[in-house]
Order: structure tokens, then sequence, then C-alpha cells
């Protein structure tokens, strides 16, 4: 037996398939007499999207919101309606042409399948009208984690506005709720305050081996596997890959800065991590020493935060333009790089696929020698905004 369920205008399509028979009841509960009651133990398929109009090439990126309480989930399959599909958790996907398009997700398990199809779900429009998601080109203001691509690399919108950087606890508190060596603490402090006047495009998830390849002509990884974030590059050789980025007259690029970067990671977020403080929900969002084991893995495997960005917690750590502070006594409020002062070393983000979950979150900070090139360190990048967005 084969559950579908259907989302949209208040009202949930419920059908069953057995034997050939289809009973449809248009209702906000399962049909009794052919439907079993949803069972909390196993997997039921749901997701969202960003945007949801625009223009084309419309550009959406998808959030799988199943819910499996047994962990049960073996795959995902995706119909965007355009006559594409995707097998990852969270696809992002292009719509080229004009039109409306009922997307479908069917998640796997041990006990069989479950799916989610919203009807008329995508709305590419002909003008520049939509929700919030243009380019700066006259389409409106840019809703978070709306997505594009520049250069070949697909980036998330990251909205102007004002956090409180670095750890609302203290060393002590960190050592003692999550463990961790207490003096690697005391750079996360003193919290201020930091304010971006204007928004920026960060790159989805960390740059991959293939898209390091196709710029520089070589890949630096010991094991090769072009969905996997590049590593073993240094934070000098990152701004080699910067420099030709911006030969390719698609926007000005650079390394984020720390708060950038940490403004991204938490997403809103005031807690230890940017999905909130309990440690254990880590494995969700990342890849740390617990469950990577012996190396990074491929990218976007594991849940996006609320802007759409993917492995902020783990996988590798990230170059930022940053030089080294040991804290953030005399630290810019709104947003640049700190390049004045401080030590030759550059700063490092995210914690990473060696490291302890501790060492993931939001606030945490390392920095290293920019010729150093390291297992586990790699990068993204932002994108800066265009003059009306």
């Amino acid at each position: 037996m084969l559950c579908v369920r259907s989302g949209g205008g208040g009202q949930r399509v419920a059908r069953c398939l057995a034997g050939g028979a289809v009973v449809l009841a248009l209702a906000c509960a399962w049909v009794l007499s052919a439907c079993p009651e949803p069972n909390p133990n196993r997997p039921y398929a749901d997701f969202t999207a960003r945007p949801l109009s625009g223009p084309p090439p419309l550009i959406v990126q998808f959030t799988d919101r199943s819910t499996a309480p047994a962990g049960d989930i073996a795959s995902w399959f995706w119909s965007f309606g355009d006559t594409k599909s995707s097998s990852e958790q969270h696809p992002v996907h292009t719509y080229q042409a004009v039109g409306s398009y009922t997307v479908s997700l069917t998640v796997s398990y041990s006990g069989g399948t479950d799916q989610e199809y919203k009807r008329n779900y995508i709305t590419v429009t002909e003008g520049g009208e939509g929700e919030g998601e243009g380019e700066g080109e006259g389409e409106g203001e840019l809703e978070p984690g709306a997505a594009r691509e520049f250069a070949g690399i697909t980036f998330m919108w990251i909205p102007p506005g004002s956090f409180a950087m670095g750890s609302a606890l203290t060393p002590e508190q960190v050592a003692g709720n999550y463990g961790g060596d207490i003096t690697l603490f005391q750079a996360e402090h003193p919290r201020h305050s930091v304010t971006f006047r204007r928004g920026f495009w960060m790159s989805r998830h960390e740059i991959t081996q293939a898209q390091w390849k196709e710029l520089m002509g070589f890949n630096p990884a010991v094991v090769q596997l072009d969905a996997a974030p590049v590593y073993n590059v240094s934070w000098n050789d990152c701004q080699e890959f910067v420099a030709r980025l911006n030969d390719a007259g698609e926007g000005v690029f650079a390394l984020p800065s720390e708060a950038q970067w940490e403004y991204a990671c938490r997403a809103g977020s005031t807690a230890a991590f940017g999905f909130g403080d309990d440690i254990a929900r880590l494995g969700d969002y990342g890849w740390y020493r617990l469950n990577a084991f012996s190396g990074s893995r491929e990218v976007a495997l594991k849940d996006p935060n609320q802007w759409g960005l993917c492995d902020m917690h783990g996988n590798v750590m990230e170059w930022c333009q940053d030089r080294w502070h040991s804290t953030y006594n005399g630290a810019p409020q709104d947003g640049s790089a700190w390049l004045s002062g401080g030590y030759v070393e550059r700063s490092a983000r995210g914690g990473s696929w060696y490291l302890e979950g501790v060492y993931a979150r939001s606030a945490f900070r390392l920095g290293f020698p920019p010729a150093n090139a390291y297992s586990d360190v790699g990068f993204r990048v932002v994108r800066e905004p265009d003059a009306v967005e």
C-alpha cells in the first residue's frame, strides 16, 4: 500500500492505492477506511522550498523536512515537474521555462515508501514578479536564503542585519556543557555587536574538488571525489582561486570575513549551533569526529541552516579573510574583515570531520599560517551584492 499526501489550500488529499483501487477524500485527516492512522515510528515525506516564484532562470533550494523518528530513511527521490529529478536530500534546481510546476518527494525506508506532492508549488513568471527573489535588477527585495548562480557556483542570499558575535557562554561554561580544551575558547570573547548594512551572497556549501579543479587545473586532495570539499589548500592558494574567480566578470568575490561567516552560520540563532544548543543534533547538520570517522564527505548531504547554507558545522574548517586576533578587543563592528594588527596567521571557522563537536560551534575560531595546507581545512566564498540589491 502506498499512501500519498498532497498539501495546499488548507486541505489535504489522502489517496490509497491498494489492489489498483484509488480512494480520494478531501479532508484534513487520513481516509480511515483505506489508509492507516499515521505511525509515529515510520517516516513521512515533507519538504519546503525557497523562493516559490520568480522569473527564469529560477534557482530553487528544496529542503527535505521529512519526519523520521526511527532514522529510517534510506533514499530520496524528487520530481520537479519539468521532467527533471534528483536523488539528493536537499537539492537545488533551476527552472528555465515560464509555468507552474507540481513537485513531489518520495522517501524510501525499510518498510516501503511515502510521498508528498504539492500542486503548482513553483511558479516561474514572465516578468519581474515574485517573492522577493530578484537578482537586484528590479525584481524586488531578496528573501534570506534566495539562491542564485554566479560563475558556476550556487550562492545563497544573506540579508542585512545585526547580530551578537562571539560566544554567549564563558569558556568554563562551554567546557562544562560540551567538553574540549578551555584555553581554545578564550578567543570567542568579548561578545560584541556587528551590523551589516548590506546583504551579501555566500556559496551554498564549501568549494568542491570539482569546482577547484575546473578553475585551477588540478586537484590537491589525496582522496579525490568531485562532490567533496577541496582541502590541502592554503590561505594563499585560496587567494589565487578568488582572483581567478573575479576574472570571470560575474561579480566581486572574496573569502568571507569572520563576521560574515559567523552571521551566516547562525542565520538568526543565538545558540551554540545554528540549530540550537543540543549537540546531540549535530549529526543532522554536519560531519565531525563521531560520524565522519576518517575524512570529509560529499557536500550538502546534511540539513541546511535557516538560510539554506550546508556544511557550516563540520566537514572541513573554512579559511576566512581576517588576520588572526586572540580576542575580539578592537574588532570591526561593520562586518568587514579584520586586516590590521593581530598575527600573521589567518582565521578559520566551522570545525571539521577530524574534530569533536564542541569545535563545530558557531563561535569557535582558530588561526593557521597562511602558507600551510591541511587535510581538514577548505573554504567557501562570498560575493558582493550588486548596486541595487
